[in-house]
């Protein structure tokens, strides 16, 4: 019994470990088309909070809209995240449980903070291959774990 605990904490993923791998992978597979539509993504660790901050910029029609978002996410609220294929692109969706709008977000070019309960990623369509949903789910829910959340898990 000893030796089967140490088998499974010996080869889990630390916290740092953890947090490392979906900041890298998010910021790596954000969605750009190099001709319109820029997103990029810079994630921080802060106290038990992930902070997503979104550059977000489109041209269209000669018209620019360009801004940026910070959303402050307590990881131990988090529900699973989910992903949607969405064409040239592949979304994830990362939810508060119950719908609790816990997540504080504010645009750069509005005075007030708003509260929310999903955050949107969207990602190169390159970030559905190599099992990379499954993957980034496994390591959300070890990280809300390690935060001190549960997972609940799927009845169907």
């Amino acid at each position: 019994m000893t030796l089967m605990l140490w088998v499974n904490f010996s080869f889990a993923q630390t916290k740092s470990e953890t947090q490392e791998w979906i900041k890298e992978k998010i910021e790596l597979f954000a969605y750009s088309n190099d001709i319109d539509i820029f997103n990029n993504y810079k994630l921080e660790y802060i106290g038990e909070s992930l902070i997503i901050t979104e550059a977000f910029k489109s041209t269209s029609g000669g018209i620019t809209v360009e801004y940026k978002k910070v959303n402050t996410i307590p990881i131990k609220f988090l529900s699973q995240i989910r992903f949607e294929d969405k064409g040239d692109t592949f979304w994830m969706f990362i939810k508060i449980k119950n719908g609790d709008k816990l997540i504080k977000s504010k645009v750069d070019f509005e005075d007030n903070y708003s509260f929310i309960d999903k955050v949107t990623v969207v990602l190169e369509k390159d970030f559905s291959t190599d099992n990379m949903p499954n993957r980034m789910t496994k390591a959300f829910n070890h990280l809300i774990q390690l935060y001190g959340g549960s997972i609940t898990p799927e009845k169907f």
